[in-house]
């Protein structure tokens, strides 16, 4: 089934209101007054960023403070500005790649370019210890263009966790909705049955279940 981008994310709004409101004003207030310029980006690359990043940046403003957990299972939404910031930081580091070439690896193999970094990822959200979840705008040969892959510091195992980002915030929506998922006291979200499962492989398990489906429908 197909779910709009604004469909899931006011989803995931929903159950933000009920269980951590304080996090929903950080994020919701004033977003459709946002015009973001993304041309330093497009003018660089060559290319126009997709339109549904474009669109979930009018939805939300991203995580003003730290005050609050990361909204991705300790992962932080990056505000537009970050965004550009990291962005910027990093696609000057692909010096790096033929270092980290032999360690650099694709999951499942073939979606992600094996390099440190590439210019092509824009970051979306991190975990302030210089690993991120990104926007994919150069796949390797398996994979889609918009794909939502990890890369960072720390991450040489390049995971492709959606098809595009409408697929990752549904993906995020099911999470929360169906999978007992509470915010605790602690400011962090957790899982009620008490698996203590790292968001990355919890996002790769799922989309390879939705890998699965798919090819045998």
């Amino acid at each position: 089934m197909n779910h709009s981008l604004t469909e899931s994310w006011y989803s995931v709004i929903d159950w933000l209101k009920l269980h951590c409101e304080d996090l929903i004003h950080e994020i919701w207030a004033d977003a459709w007054e946002h015009d973001h310029d993304w041309s330093l980006i497009e003018n660089q690359l060559g290319c126009c960023v997709p339109l549904d990043l474009k669109l979930f940046y009018q939805l939300q403003r991203g995580q003003q403070s730290r005050r609050f957990g990361g909204i991705f299972f300790g992962m932080r939404l990056l505000s537009f500005d970050k965004l550009v910031e990291t962005w910027d930081e990093w696609r000057g580091l692909g010096m790096f790649n033929e270092a980290f070439a032999e360690d650099t690896f694709s999951t499942p193999p073939g979606y992600v370019k094996p390099q440190y970094s590439n210019p092509y990822w824009i970051p979306f959200a991190s975990d302030e210890f210089g690993n991120h979840i990104a926007v994919d705008l150069d796949p390797d040969h398996l994979g889609d263009y918009g794909q939502i892959i990890v890369y960072g510091h720390e991450e040489y195992e390049k995971k492709r966790l959606a098809n595009n980002i409408n697929a990752f915030i549904h993906l995020f929506r099911d999470q929360l909705i169906s999978h007992g998922v509470y915010y605790s006291h602690s400011r962090s979200f957790s899982y009620e049955d008490g698996t203590n499962v790292h968001y990355i492989d919890r996002f790769s398990h799922l989309f390879n279940d939705y890998e699965t489906l798919s090819r045998s429908a």
